[in-house]
């Protein structure tokens, strides 16, 4: 599964598969132990692309960029 990253601002694309606004992801600890985590987990692992949506002006420090790097780190799992 690719996971990629992007504005919610920008025009949606076919290319971004499966688009979820990501919303709050502050720390990998809350992340690795949620419910709603593991059900988000199945909902995705039905796309091939999934795209992380973010509102912050900052493309590089965001929580969709962690969740990225959270799922990334875990194989997309």
């Amino acid at each position: 599964m690719a996971v990629r990253i992007k504005r919610v601002y920008e025009p949606a694309a076919k290319t971004d598969g499966y688009r979820i606004l990501i919303d709050r992801a502050k720390y990998h600890a809350e992340l690795g132990g949620s419910a709603a985590f593991a059900e988000l987990l199945e909902d995705i692992h039905r796309y091939n692309t999934v795209t992380l949506l973010f509102g912050a002006r900052d493309e590089q420090h965001n929580d969709a960029a962690a969740l990225e790097q959270f799922l990334n780190a875990r194989g997309g799992r």
